[in-house]
Formats: structure tokens, sequence, C-alpha cells
């Protein structure tokens, strides 16, 4: 019988996770393994939701939060759009990632970073692999006749450091848990992630790869100060965003962004597409347009290229209260968390996503919500029980090194 003690089990929560975590490339194309997928996918979320109800405590603010943007994008998409929910796995894929962080969380949060630590691991040198056996793309992509060729394990050049970075934070919080300094281990996830970003050459995750490393660098032995914090850099971002499409700010860095990111200055036609996002948007303020995908509406861009206009035309202001919500309670929990280096981690993750934020919509980053909730765990009275509760963990994960 399936028990809560599978928690516990830094293999289980492997497994748990990596099949949420779905490489891009088996999404795309059908056959035997894309089939597993979707069987594994269907078996672990019934064991989630099973075990959660064995696990008999409230659940998460954000576990609650991501239900709702779930919910909210199928009634945007379904009732209002009149479409089909092409968004099912995605959201299947939410949920269930929530669900599983949410009990590792409460449970054995050891176990849960462990477990995945080594999904994102086995993500990050697969996709390498790719990388040296495929170098001009794995697989071709197709979108309104427009051919994208740079597809490997983890997906398009630009949609591969959503799943790294997060794992870097993921390999940071494990190796400072089981060892209280940074490994060997999390630091080679780093440097790979770095060696990945530069072999694509996306500038915009170039750009996501800085900032995490430079912050993890300043700040590496001293406290991030109070300011730098998950809601302030999504409000520094929204208003550079503002400013970009308003006043044309971009052209004080042109140096740096011609010169050394090799981008033009509107962002590769991204002001026309943010101007269009935006019209369909006021068309349908309180629900969006949820239909987005239709050519007639992006013409032959597939998202609108900004977080928050993604959110907003996918499901107008009703899908913008969950996230707005996740996102206070995941800065409140980080702000109030013992942990202070675990919480660091986490913020720094989530600026870099910020930042990121301000030219692409981060779509595939599935992870982005259960890492909220973990931030949002991390403000929890009783966390600091869990380096009582994990004890036999952490002394037999040290005789096994």
């Amino acid at each position: 019988m399936l028990d809560v003690k599978l928690l516990d089990r830094k293999w289980f929560m492997f497994l748990a996770t990596f099949v949420f975590l779905e490489p891009y490339y088996f999404f795309f194309e059908a056959g035997l393994v894309n089939t597993l997928y979707k069987g594994a996918m269907i078996l672990f979320f019934l064991v989630g939701v099973w075990l959660a109800f064995r696990l008999k405590e409230m659940p998460s603010a954000v576990l609650v939060f991501a239900v709702a943007y779930c919910a909210i994008q199928g009634i945007a998409q379904v009732v209002i759009a009149k479409t089909a929910f092409i968004y099912m796995r995605e959201s299947i894929s939410i949920i269930s990632l929530c669900l599983f962080c949410w009990m590792g969380v409460r449970r054995n949060l050891v176990s849960l970073m462990g477990g995945l630590t080594l999904s994102f691991e086995v993500l990050l040198y697969a996709n390498l692999l790719t990388l040296f056996i495929f170098p001009q793309g794995m697989y071709t992509t197709e979108y309104n006749g427009v051919k994208a060729w740079e597809n490997w394990l983890l997906g398009y050049r630009n949609v591969q450091i959503r799943t790294l970075l997060l794992g870097a934070c993921a390999s940071l919080m494990y190796s400072y848990m089981t060892t209280k300094k940074v490994s060997l281990r999390a630091i080679s996830f780093i440097v790979f992630t770095g060696v990945t970003i530069l072999y694509i050459k996306s500038a915009t995750s170039l750009i996501g790869f800085v900032v995490f490393a430079g912050l993890f660098l300043c700040f590496m032995r001293r406290p991030l100060p109070r300011w730098i914090n998950i809601a302030s850099a999504n409000m520094v971002a929204i208003t550079v965003f503002t400013l970009i499409v308003t006043v044309g700010i971009q052209y004080l860095f042109s140096f740096v962004i011609v010169n050394v990111l090799h981008r033009e200055l509107d962002f590769t036609n991204r002001d026309v597409v943010w101007r269009t996002a935006w019209i369909c948007i006021t068309q349908s303020p309180l629900w969006g347009r949820g239909d987005f995908l239709v050519s007639d509406l992006l013409g032959k861009y597939a998202h609108p290229h900004n977080y928050w206009l993604n959110i907003l035309l996918r499901g107008g202001i009703m899908l913008c209260l969950p996230v707005i919500l996740a996102y206070i309670f995941a800065t409140r929990g980080t702000m109030k968390s013992k942990e202070a280096i675990l919480a660091k981690y986490l913020v720094i993750t989530m600026v870099s996503f910020a930042v990121m934020g301000i030219v692409e919509s981060l779509t595939e980053a599935d992870m982005l919500f259960p890492l909220l909730l973990i931030a949002h765990e991390m403000g929890r009275k009783d966390l600091s029980l869990l380096e009582v509760r994990n004890t036999r963990t952490l002394n037999l994960l040290r005789r096994q090194a």
C-alpha cells in the first residue's frame, strides 16, 4: 500500500519530479516514449493526490494558487475563447510538481531537493550529449511556416535556460543542506549550464545566467539586502519593460545590446508583438483571449515575448491574480525564513527569471510555481524542525558520500 514514507526516499522523489519535467523533445515527437511519458504522468499524478490525502495536512496557499491558475486558464480557453484546452499537459505538470514539492517540504526537504537535483542533472547532461551529437539541431519545429532547426532535448535554444536555471537553484540548495557548503557537484552543474548557454548562443539565456551567476558570486558569503527580493525584482522588471515600450530606454544601452549581445534595439521586432498583444488584451482585459496561438492574433509569433503580457493574454486579470498572490506569499516566505542561505538561492533564481521575463514569456518553465511554493514554505515557523526531522537522512547521506 502506498505510504507517505515514500516521500522520505530520494529515488521516489526523483521519479515523481522527473516525470513532470518532461524534455521538450518528447512533447513534439510522437511515439512510444511519448506514450510512456503520458502514462507515467497520469500514474504519478494519481499517486500524488493519494499521498496528499494520506499526509493529512492543510495544503500550501501557493498550491491553491497553482490550481486556481490552471483552472482559470482552462476557463479562458474553453468557455471564453471556445477552443480546446491545449494546456492540459502543462497544467498537470504544474499541479503535480507543486503537490510533490509541498509534500516534500512538509515531510522531508532533503529527499525532495535530492530528487529534484538528480532529475535536473539527468536533463542537463543528456541535453549536453544531444548538443554534441547534433550540433546543428536535433529536430525541426514549425510555426506559421517559420521553421526552427536549433532544437535539442530540452527544446529551442531560448527555452533551455528555463529548466537549467531552476536545476542550478535545486543543486545549490541540496548542496548546502547536505554539506553546509557549495559542493563540487553544484559548481559542476552551474559550469555546465554556462557551457550549454554559450554553445547555443542565446542572448536572453546569457543575460539570465549572468544575473544568476553574478548575484551568486557577489553574495556567496554575505546575505542579500532585504530590498533584493522576489516582489521587488518583478516590480523593477515591469517598470523597465514599461520604459522600453513608452520612452525607448534601451537606446541608452545601445552599445551593450548591439555590440555585446548582438541584438537589435527593437529586440528582434518584439516591439511590434508587444503592441499587438496589448491591443488584444484591452479587448478582453478580465479573461484575456485564451486562444493566443491563433495565427491571426500575433502573426508569426507564438507568444507575446513578455512574462506578464503572456499571462494577461492567456487569462487576463483573472489569471494574473493567483500569480501575483503566489509572488507575494513567496516573498514573505523568503524574508521570514530562518534558513537564510536556502532562501537566498531561491531569491537569486527568481530575480534572474524576472530579468529574462522582460523580453521572454517564460513558457515551459513549469517549475516556477513549485519554486514559489518552496519559497513560501521557507517562512513556516516549524521549518527549523526539518533539521531535527532529517537528522537520520543527513547522517545516511554523509556516510554514503
